[in-house]
Order: structure tokens, then C-alpha cells, then sequence
């Protein structure tokens, strides 16, 4: 709810005067669809909920924005529920929505390019107008108000398949929200058009037309659409595969690393400043339960498919091996920690997060008074670029394979003094190196290279090109990151910032930097992880904006 609070505030100081930055579409009176069935048609399908409406305007926000704002309200529905995985798999979450999100603007478009579909044609082309079996009412199809009722009812859809732990916000926020026709689970009619996965693209036209293309219908196609490509999408969404590739055929586990990743446990001391595989953390969580760390889908990086990029290109990207000196890199990981202040702090927790991180991002670009269809390619094609950031950057962690700062100074300083700031005290002290930890969670994958600073790149690439192509902005876009009031730090609750802390970035790469930074200052990478994960990831955000504009298609 912060965010919503947060959009709102800058929204009301820029939010567009009425005027549209949509693309044009030249209508043509040809394209018009008579409905057959009377049992079929409801005009109130195809009407927009007045309670988004009345919630839009009693944010304080005019009415045009109020397809951006129940996206907005929307989207926190789902946050809860994915923010219970791990960061790969948020990532994966947020652009196979946004993908749903894009496709269906696209369909109810006249030029307007599929995601997923070679050459980009829609599976379903939604005509400009449809006209009641009485031929009395006639409906304008292509317009925001339905691109975003056929983008709810494709979450309604999928949510429980896909993220069964958000299933009950978002099937709530639907029915508070008062989208009708909506239901909970995949549509059979558009089921049967799907054989082994491959889509009967004329079955589909045929289920479309029959529903008189009401948003619900297309929505589920969409939503079919989706599903389809992730359970072949090489994350092994549904468990189909053991762990040794084989075919599973009882206690499934979704996720599963079918490529027998196993971490080196012959650890052994840096005597001799050797490479040192990673090693599984212990994690405790304070009632007595204690687990090692597994490493999380360590076969992303090559089973993955990536979304604008080139599984060729991704294979060529290659990351140097760091010449760790880590006695000195150990140094500098406790000395960064403790110049640790308030704001570090913050920014530490803030960039660990890769919600609120896009949140953000998001609410920047709706500041610049853009359209809902504007917003969501923006959307699809940033979430796009991280998406395709983590599994190379996941590629090169496995390939490498190197340890966290942790687990070198717990082995090697075990019983050394040192000073440095402790979790447990809140304060810098000195302690034995065994009791040392990173501000935050250190996450259960390998360390070289940092797949945060890898999104963070592909992240700034993406919006400076895009506002660039779609609003002719030639200079890069101050970023205002939520205010951090006073002790609402998670790892120093009540204590952290002890005033409130406000960040502004002037520039994407101001805040590239601030990210990368941030996962040095809290103690979870070495030196050249950052660096290094720049370069490799290089031209990634670009690429994806140019898939983004792409999907523009005759401009």
C-alpha cells in the first residue's frame, strides 16, 4: 500500500492534462463483428468498473488515470504472494505477467505485435467494433478500457497455477473491483485449442468470435497462451523433470534443477589464494530449526529461454575470472560494513528487493504523463531486460561457481578479531570471524557475478532508451525512491534511520551505481562481482528496447 500512497503523491503533481500519448490506429469501417447469439452478448462484459473508476478519483487522481491506478491496485494484489520466492523467481513472475499484460493490448489492436509469436501476430486479432444480435448496440473494441479488463481476467486465469499464494488478493481485489465474467481457473473452450502445448490458432478465432469477443474470453486465451510457454520455458515450472533429467512420475516438485548441480563441499582453506567453490550457507530461523542452503535453479542459466536475446548471444557472454586476492577483499568487505549509516542501510534493504525496485521504476515512468498502453510496454520490456539479466548472470554463477564473503571469513578468520557491524548487537564491534554475517540475508547462490548488479545495468539501458523512442526524451529520468521514515528498517526495526532518509537519483546511472554498491556495503559480494557484471551484461537493456518498440509495429 506504500507505493499506492507514493504514486498518488507524484501523480497529482504530474499527471497528464486529459490528453492522450497512445498511438494511433487508422479505423477501418470494414472491420466490425455481428455477434450471434443473444445468450452471448452482455453489454456489461465490455463496461468498464465503475469502482476503479470511483477509487481513481477518490485518490485524488483525474479520470484518465484510472486504467494506470487499477493496474497499480492490481499489481499489489499480487505482490504478497511472489514476494515468497526467491528472486529468480519473482523476476520470471513479474514479466510472464507483463507479457500477458502486453498481449493483451496487442490483440485488441489493429497493428500492435504478440510477445511471444514469430512475426507478431496476435492469436486472436480482436475486430474494431462488435455489434449486438439485434444489430441496436454497436462497441468500440480497441481502447484501454477493454486492453485492461482482458489483462485482469488473464490474471483471474492463472493466479492459482501460477502463484497459488497470491490467488486469494487477486481473486479478492477482482471481485471488489467489480470486473464480471471472471473466473478463477482455465477455460475449457480454449483449452481444447491447445494440443501438446501448440496453439489451433483458428480454434481460437473461432472461441473468441463465439464470445463475441468479450475481454474475459481473450483474456483466457491469453492467459492459456502464457501457461503454455512457461511449462517449456526451461525452469521446469511444473516439476516434470528429476533431478537427473529423468521424467518424474510421482512427488513432482515444481522447479526442480534437472541438470545435477551439486555444490563442491571439499572445502578447504585459501592457503594458497586458490578459487574456492561456493559453499551452502546455514540458515537459522530463531525456534530452533536449522537448514543448509540449497542452490537456487542453478539450470536457469542454461536451460532458461531467454526473452529478447539469443540463447547463441547469452552463450557468448562470458564473465573473466576475478583475480580475487580475498585476504584483501575480506578486508574490504569489513571495512565497508563498518562505515555502514543510515541511508546505506536503507538502500541495502531497498535494492535487495526486486518489487519495489520495478515499483518504482514503474511509477518514474507514469510521472512522465505516458498512456496505460505506453505504461505497459514499458512495462513488459524493462521486466524483459531483467529477466534476461538474471539468467545470464545465473549462467555465469554456476559456471564459476565461487564463494560468499561469509563463508571465506567464518573458514579462514574462524577465531581472528576483527571489527565490523554485527546483526545481532545493531552497533560495529569486535568479534571472532566465525560469528560473522552480511547485513542481510545472503542469498543461496553462488557469488561471482552480481545478479542484481546485472539487472540494475539492464534496467538503466532499458529506460533510457525507451523514453528516448517513445517520448523523446534524449537526457536520463531523476529516479525519487518511497521515503524511509523513521525506524522502518526490517534487519533494525524502531532503531534504523533514525530520521527520515530521502534518496533522489538524478540519472539511471546514478542509480545503476547505487545498486550495485549496495550489495557491496552490505557485505554480500566482493569488488570485481559488481564491475564485472556490468560489462557482461552490456547491450542487454537495450536489446529489450528494441523488442519493446518493435511491438509498436507500423508506427
Amino acid at each position: 500500500m506504500k507505493f499506492i500512497i507514493f504514486l498518488v503523491a507524484h501523480l497529482l503533481i504530474n499527471s497528464p492534462s486529459g490528453q492522450s500519448l497512445s498511438h494511433n490506429e487508422e479505423i477501418s469501417k470494414d472491420d466490425v463483428h455481428t455477434c450471434s447469439s443473444s445468450n452471448l452478448f452482455d453489454q456489461a462484459h465490455y463496461t468498464f468498473p465503475q469502482a476503479i473508476e470511483n477509487a481513481t478519483i477518490a485518490a485524488g487522481l483525474p479520470p484518465q488515470m484510472k486504467h494506470i491506478f487499477g493496474t497499480f491496485l492490481g499489481f499489489q494484489a499480487w505482490i504478497p504472494g511472489i514476494k515468497m520466492y526467491e528472486t529468480p523467481l519473482i523476476v520470471r513472475f513479474t514479466h510472464l505477467i507483463d507479457r500477458m499484460g502486453w498481449n493483451c493490448v496487442a490483440a485488441y489492436s489493429l497493428d500492435w505485435k504478440d510477445y511471444l509469436i514469430e512475426g507478431g501476430e496476435p492469436l486472436v486479432r480482436v475486430p474494431m467494433k462488435i455489434i449486438s444480435p439485434d444489430g441496436i448496440v454497436e462497441i468500440d473494441m480497441h481502447n484501454s478500457d477493454l486492453r485492461y479488463q482482458c489483462m485482469i481476467h488473464a490474471w483471474s486465469t492463472v493466479v492459482q497455477d501460477w502463484v497459488p499464494e497470491s490467488a486469494e488478493n487477486v481473486l479478492d481485489f477482482i471481485s471488489i473491483y467489480g470486473l464480471t465474467d471472471s473466473s478463477p481457473s482455465y477455460d475449457d473452450e480454449v483449452s481444447a485449442c491447445f494440443d501438446n502445448g501448440k496453439a489451433d490458432a483458428a480454434c481460437l478465432r473461432n472461441v473468441a468470435a463465439f464470445n463475441c469477443y468479450k475481454p474475459s474470453i481473450v483474456g483466457a486465451i491469453v492467459a492459456q497462451q502464457l501457461t503454455e510457454f512457461a511449462r517449456t520455458d526451461g525452469w521446469n515450472m511444473e516439476g516434470k523433470l528429476d533431478r537427473d533429467g529423468s521424467l518424474c512420475t510421482a512427488n513432482c516438485n515444481r522447479y526442480t534443477d534437472p541438470t545435477g548441480y551439486e555444490p563442491d563441499t571439499n572445502y578447504k582453506r585459501d592457503k594458497k589464494n586458490k578459487f574456492i567453490h561456493w559453499q551452502p550457507l546455514t540458515e537459522i530461523n530463531g525456534r530452533g530449526y536449522e537448514t543448509k542452503q540449497q542452490h537456487v535453479v542453478p539450470h536457469i542459466g542454461k536451460l532458461g529461454k531467454p526473452s529478447t536475446m539469443t540463447r547463441k548471444e547469452m552463450n557468448s557472454r562470458v564473465a573473466p575470472k576475478p583475480n580475487y586476492k580475498y585476504q584483501a577483499e575480506a578486508r574490504k568487505v569489513l571495512k565497508r560494513m563498518r562505515k555502514l549509516n543510515d541511508e546505506k542501510k536503507m538502500l541495502i534493504e531497498f535494492f535487495d528487493d526486486k518489487i519495489d525496485l520495478i515499483v518504482v521504476m514503474i511509477n518514474t515512468i507514469a510521472q512522465q504523463g505516458v498512456s496505460f498502453e505506453q505504461l505497459i510496454n514499458y512495462v513488459v520490456g524493462v521486466t524483459g531486460a531483467e529477466y534476461d539479466s538474471i539468467i545470464l548472470s545465473w549462467k555465469e554463477k554456476v559456471r564459476h561457481d565461487l564463494l560468499r564473503p561469509t563463508t571465506w571469513i567464518q573458514n579462514n578468520w574462524g577465531y581472528k578479531t576483527m571489527s565490523t557491524w554485527v546483526a545481532f548487537e545493531k552497533e560495529v564491534m569486535e568479534i571472532k570471524g566465525k560469528n560473522f554475517e552480511a547485513y542481510v540475508r545472503v542469498m543461496p547462490h553462488s557469488e561471482y557475478l552480481s545478479g542484481s548488479a546485472c539487472l540494475c545495468h539492464a534496467v538503466m539501458e532499458f529506460t533510457d532508451d525507451w523514453l528516448q523512442n517513445n517520448l523523446g526524451m534524449n537526457s536520463s529520468v531523476a529516479v525519487t525512491l518511497p521515503e524511509f521514515p523513521p525506524g522502518s528498517s526490517k534487519v533494525e526495526p524502531g532503531m534504523v534511520p533514525s530520521e527520515t532518509v530521502s534518496v533522489v537519483y538524478p540519472n539511471m546511472k546514478k542509480l545503476r551505481n547505487a545498486c550495485g554498491n549496495s550489495r557491496l556495503h552490505g557485505g554480500m559480494h566482493f569488488g570485481a562481482s559488481v564491475v564485472n557484471a556490468y560489462d557482461l551484461c552490456k547491450g542487454v537493456g537495450n536489446g529489450a528496447a528494441d523488442k519493446a518498440k518493435s511491438l509498436w509495429g507500423e508506427l
